[in-house]
């Protein structure tokens, strides 16, 4: 179930990537997905204002953003586990993020840039909120 808001520009949907209603492509970020290098749109999804690559597939998390829309304490549950670097550059600074496992148990890796936010390519959303239900 969705509900279109600020006149159809911003998106509210119920927290399930599947349920993700066709983006309005006006609604612009200033920023930009660091996959394709395309404008990212702006998706409200419980609330909370995100960036989403049309293109892509992709959400970019501001600090604090997905542990609001997960109703975590932080963005990554657990950042004491291993990361390594990744391939995409953080959509704030440019500096190359760092690929975290989500959770412990679970073999999803997420691009984190510490400073700025968490990036999530297609798929990873419904990937992180299904870990969280086990």
């Amino acid at each position: 179930m969705s509900s279109s808001d600020f006149n159809g520009l911003i998106i509210d949907v119920i927290v399930s990537a599947d349920e993700l209603p066709v983006v309005d492509k006006s609604a612009k970020s200033e920023r930009s997905c660091p996959e394709c290098d395309r404008k990212f749109s702006l998706l409200k999804i419980k609330g909370t204002e995100v960036d989403f690559c049309s293109y892509c597939k992709s959400y970019w998390f501001d600090s604090g953003e997905l542990a609001a829309i997960t109703d975590q304490g932080t963005d990554i549950p657990d950042t004491t586990l291993r990361s390594r670097e990744a391939k995409h550059p953080c959509p704030v600074c440019g500096e190359i993020m760092k690929e975290h496992i989500y959770l412990r148990g679970n073999n999803l890796l997420v691009d984190r840039c510490p400073e700025h936010g968490v990036y999530l390519e297609s798929g990873e959303l419904q990937r992180a909120l299904d870990a969280l239900k086990e």
